[in-house]
């Protein structure tokens, strides 16, 4: 805030008088004060007392001096800045032995989030939704405000996506993946917060694990924390999650069956008669053979012996 404090000798003679002005508490003094009179045959100087700047003057009839400085909003102030300058000795005439400037001050934040939320875990071909909401904190309205953003890398713009809600006096336009908001007017109060929005799509070429960055530059109306021209939001993160198709669902074909094991050969159990010398003793059909034949032998024999008994008899 550039201040001036004008003193004019208001009577029909010349005379002196001392001007105390005490900075507020929410500005600090920029460089040094500079006293200045109309008449070479007047004096002005300007003292500075911790906080408070004291101005001396000696002023013909008619002549005039003034007092100009430079006070800077503190950062950290939401409050309309008054500072009030007061003719401490000399005569003066009411109501002109103080005068009173009231400056209202603008607080300007800029906060971005994200449908999913920042953090998220969000797969590939998700539309993201980008929002950046705007609210003045301070007690003087924020106008003129140009916000700019970039749609982030991963991810690709849905086309005409791009709105300024119920943003008053704003225009969106968008150009090589570059979003620009001009003219927003945002009236002071936390009440009266605006947004703007955008979507873009994750991309199907991103890999797992990628990371997703986004944030939005804006003008700085007394942006706390903030010294250049324009101001940086908080950053928005995603991290992208390729998913993999499903697994076909197969039976798995049995194992192998073990080698089997070569089964002895069975020996068959038959009847055998002890072993007597003959031969072929122990094979059945020889041996009914054999029994037959011995007992042909045995009639044969028989026969032959009754008729040598008969025939020995004979004679």
């Amino acid at each position: 805030i550039v201040y001036t404090v004008l003193v004019k000798n208001v009577g029909t003679a010349s005379g002196s008088a001392t001007v105390t002005d005490p900075l507020p508490s929410n500005v600090t003094l920029s460089g040094t004060p500079t006293c200045k009179t109309v008449a070479a045959s007047d004096t002005c100087s300007v003292t500075v007392t911790g906080t408070k700047l004291v101005m001396k003057v000696t002023l013909a009839n008619g002549d005039s001096a003034k007092v100009t400085f430079d006070a800077i909003v503190t950062l950290t102030d939401t409050t309309t800045v008054v500072n009030t300058a007061t003719i401490t000795t000399g005569p003066c005439t009411s109501p002109t032995c103080s005068s009173t400037v009231t400056n209202p001050v603008v607080v300007l934040n800029v906060v971005k989030s994200s449908t999913p939320p920042s953090g998220t875990i969000v797969p590939t071909l998700t539309k993201i939704t980008y929002t950046l909401t705007l609210t003045d904190s301070g007690t003087a309205a924020a106008t003129g405000v140009t916000l700019t953003d970039t749609v982030p890398t991963g991810t690709t713009y849905v086309t005409g996506s791009a709105t300024c809600n119920t943003a008053p006096g704003c225009s969106v336009t968008e150009s090589g993946g570059v979003l620009t908001w001009r003219g927003i007017n945002v009236a002071a109060g936390a009440a009266n917060a605006i947004s703007v929005s955008f979507q873009s799509v994750v991309d199907a070429s991103d890999t797992s694990g990628q990371v997703i960055r986004n944030v939005a530059v804006f003008t700085n109306e007394g942006t706390p924390g903030c010294t250049t021209a324009t101001c940086t939001t908080n950053i928005v993160t995603l991290i992208v999650l390729v998913k993999t198709s499903a697994a076909t669902t197969s039976t798995a074909p049995p194992p192998p069956a073990p080698p089997k094991t070569p089964t002895p050969p069975q020996k068959i159990s038959q009847a055998t008669t002890a072993h007597t010398g003959e031969p072929f003793a122990g094979s059945r059909p020889v041996e009914l053979f054999m029994l037959g034949a011995g007992l042909g032998f045995l009639v044969v024999g028989e026969s032959i012996r009754r008729r040598r008994k008969a025939k020995t008899a004979a004679q």
